[in-house]
């Protein structure tokens, strides 16, 4: 996630909060951080609370998408080279409107 500004970072820091997980990191734009959240574990950690939540727009396809492919990755289809060339493209896709036209 990232945030234009340096009066957003204590936006970032509530999240980073709420998760309970990931850090902020200065973006390589003066004044743009990111919010970045890794590892299998941490990323189903914030699970919950978006399957709680409902989405406008693309978002809700694209946090579906997300957590399929988080899935086949810990499922380890990412070290089948067949499969890898499928992962890659559904990582592409996320958040993209063109597969949704």
């Amino acid at each position: 996630m990232s945030q234009k500004g340096d009066i957003n970072l204590p936006i970032l820091t509530d999240i980073l909060l709420l998760f309970n997980t990931g850090k902020i990191e200065a973006h390589s734009k003066k004044e743009n951080y990111n919010l970045i959240i890794s590892g299998l574990k941490n990323i189903k950690s914030i699970y919950n609370y978006f399957d709680n939540r409902e989405f406008i727009g693309i978002k809700g396809i694209s946090y579906k998408l997300f957590k399929e492919l988080n899935s086949r990755i810990e499922k380890g289809e990412h070290l089948i080279e067949m499969k890898r060339e499928e992962l890659i493209i559904m990582s592409k896709n996320i958040n993209s409107e063109r597969k949704f036209k």
